[in-house]
């Protein structure tokens, strides 16, 4: 999160540099100063090459782990701080690139197999004709659409139809078994309306159409497009459940 807090301020610095008047000159700068105070190099391992998932302030020790995955939101940190220098070019070779092969397609594994993982770096990271990105982008699409032939299809992280003590919807992971090194991602079928602007600028017609089926389902409220949409049985038994809500960070995708 903190990395791609950075990439967002890093964007946002160079568009307002764009306009030509002292406002937009002194928020760049603010900007710049806050991503000065960000010491991402704190978070990176030197001897295995990849970031730290966590610091636990309270043990000030890092947590288990490292972000070890090509196919993941953590990729933006890397691409940023590459870029930036903050570590070195020879940490891309490191991050993990499983890869399956079905129905003549090349799959590259992530940890859940949602459509967050593998899209949301494309907001800011560009995606090139002809390369490894854009084939592993094409089967996610795919793979995620073959799940759902006859319902709305984006699989991702979102809240679902289960709440808390405090009535608050519950939210985790909801991905696509084949895409997953996680088992037993295919147990729970909620989609997500954010799915599908987050392929929007790849496949205009087949995500515009999605969103059209959502819609017919009454999933469009107030501010947009609503949470999710839970198919799950256990839990709605054998009809649906709107999920009521609005994420901004969903929104803003």
């Amino acid at each position: 999160d903190s990395g791609n807090l950075a990439v967002c301020f890093e964007a946002l610095k160079n568009g307002l540099l764009g306009f030509c008047d002292r406002k937009g000159d002194s928020l760049a700068l603010r900007l710049e100063r806050l991503l000065q105070d960000m010491d991402l190099e704190f978070m990176y391992d030197k001897e295995v090459e990849l970031f730290h998932i966590g610091y636990d302030t309270s043990r000030e020790a890092f947590t288990d782990g490292h972000y070890d995955l090509y196919a993941s939101e953590a990729l933006l940190s890397s691409y940023y701080c590459i870029a930036k220098e903050i570590v070195p070019a020879a940490h891309w070779k490191n991050l993990g690139r499983t890869i399956c092969e079905d129905w003549g397609r090349m799959y590259v594994k992530s940890w859940t197999g949602t459509m967050f993982e593998y899209y949301l770096p494309t907001i800011f990271i560009p995606v090139i004709k002809h390369t490894f990105n854009e084939q592993m982008l094409k089967s996610v699409f795919f793979a995620q659409r073959l799940r759902n032939t006859h319902l709305p299809w984006g699989n991702s992280e979102s809240e679902y139809y289960l709440f808390d003590e405090m009535l608050y919807y519950q939210y985790r992971a909801f991905g696509v078994q084949k895409l997953a090194l996680k088992k037993r991602q295919d147990l729970d079928n909620v989609i997500s309306p954010y799915s599908s602007f987050l392929t929007l600028p790849f496949y205009a017609k087949a995500s515009l159409e999605n969103l059209d089926r959502l819609e017919k389902y009454s999933m469009y409220g107030k501010y947009g497009f609503y949470e999710a949409l839970d198919f799950d049985r256990s839990r709605v038994g054998h009809g649906f459940a709107v999920l009521k809500s609005f994420m901004a960070h969903h929104l803003g995708m």
